[in-house]
């Protein structure tokens, strides 16, 4: 079992090679929002591809996000509508 220090300088060197993937809660949760209302709502959704390149994620990540849809009723029932320039706001202070 490694050491809770080693695991904290593998979690910094991973997210020093990659500060795209790591997202905050906030982010995944409009990223999550805009896929379902894209694919539930507003009915008939472009392929998995298209949604992964505009909202900046993994195709992979948008598939699982998909199957989730017990998860996407409650959310889009408990939330309003949220639109890319909600996502933009987000990631601005991200970064």
């Amino acid at each position: 079992m490694p050491s809770r220090e080693a695991s904290r300088r593998n979690i910094a060197i991973a997210r020093a090679r990659n500060p795209r993937n790591w997202r905050t809660g906030q982010e995944t949760r409009i990223i999550k929002l805009l896929i379902w209302q894209t694919y539930y709502v507003e009915g008939g959704a472009p392929t998995q591809q298209v949604l992964a390149r505009k909202f900046g994620v993994d195709q992979s990540w948008v598939s699982r996000v998909y199957r989730r849809s017990e998860e996407a009723m409650t959310e889009l029932g408990r939330h309003a509508r949220v639109t890319l320039a909600d996502l933009q706001r987000v990631r601005r202070y991200r970064d």
